[in-house]
Formats: C-alpha cells, sequence, structure tokens
C-alpha cells in the first residue's frame, strides 16, 4: 500500500500576543527545497525586530504563499510544506 505525502501549512504564529499584522522579510530557502526541522524559512518583521520562523517538520518547501514585503497577521499561511 502506497502512503499519500503529507503536507503541511506554515502559518504566521502569534509572536508576542500584541501583534496584529507583521511583514514578511527575507524568505531564507526557495521551493523545492529540502528543510529540516528547526531550520528557519523565513524572517517576520514586528514593531522593528525581526523573527525567524522555523520548520516544524523534515520535508521539502512546495509553496511560497506570500510574498516578501507583504502584511501578514497571525494563522495566515505563508507556505506548504511536504514531510518525508
Amino acid at each position: 500500500m502506497k502512503i499519500k505525502p503529507r503536507f503541511v501549512e506554515l502559518k504566521v504564529p502569534l509572536l508576542t500576543g500584541d501583534e496584529t499584522l507583521m511583514t514578511v522579510g527575507e524568505w531564507l530557502v526557495t521551493v523545492g527545497d529540502p528543510v529540516e526541522i528547526d531550520q528557519d524559512l523565513v524572517e517576520l518583521i514586528f514593531d522593528d525586530e525581526t523573527f525567524r520562523l522555523p520548520s516544524p517538520l523534515d520535508g521539502v518547501l512546495v509553496a511560497i504563499e506570500t510574498e516578501t514585503g507583504l502584511m501578514v497577521e497571525p494563522g495566515q499561511v505563508l507556505a506548504i510544506l511536504e514531510m518525508y
């Protein structure tokens, strides 16, 4: 029996509890790149501070849903990962 790949949405987290909007900074990986758990994937900027969002799993980045410079809010999908 073949097991289908599992896809996971990488969402904007609630970092401090106060933020409503953040800016997407630099993407540190590109579509098709393999990623490891805890590897930094993207920068999020809030209140002049930059936070790096790590991968929650080992897998491959299959899609980027938000571009650098866009405003995003907690819960919004940033990217899609395929789990190994």
